[in-house]
């Protein structure tokens, strides 16, 4: 499972010292590999991206005790992405069986809901293709009067 490069071994060595250009090298050598990696472990609900970035900072906060094989740093990288992906489904899941639990949201006391939004019912107006060639600017709602201290223009 070689990239081919050859250089993480000096790399991940320097970023173990603390070289950040050299994580940032290895960063830029494997990020699109874990993202697809990623993207097929995860439901669409979950950012790809942001399993990338914990991935990521696991590797800066262990590269002391990362593990590279054949010096290579990309297996350990997709190990750990699929834990990640892992953790990010099941906290999801959690979180909707949380939602599932929950009350419907009911409009507060004495809530008017505005027309242009929707109705309490869940129909909105002017929906439907005759209704919005029905309207016309002389069925608009009237416009505020200006202010007489205001100015029109430049």
């Amino acid at each position: 499972m070689r990239t081919g490069s050859g250089d993480d071994a000096e790399d991940w060595a320097a970023a173990g010292r603390g070289d950040g250009e050299a994580y940032g090298r290895v960063f830029d050598r494997h990020r699109d590999r874990v993202h697809r990696h990623a993207l097929r472990l995860v439901p669409p609900e979950v950012d790809v991206d942001d399993v990338v970035a914990v991935v990521f900072l696991e590797a800066w906060r262990r590269r002391r005790s990362a593990r590279l094989v054949d010096g290579d740093l990309l297996p350990w990288l997709l190990v750990t992405a699929t834990n990640v992906a892992r953790n990010a489904t099941r906290t999801t899941m959690r979180y909707r069986r949380l939602l599932a639990t929950l009350p419907p949201a009911r409009p507060p006391a004495g809530h008017t809901p505005d027309p242009a939004y929707g109705r309490d019912d869940g129909s909105r107006p002017w929906t439907s293709r005759s209704s919005r060639s029905a309207w016309s600017p002389d069925t608009a709602r009237p416009r505020p009067p200006r202010c007489s201290g205001c100015r029109s223009g430049p």
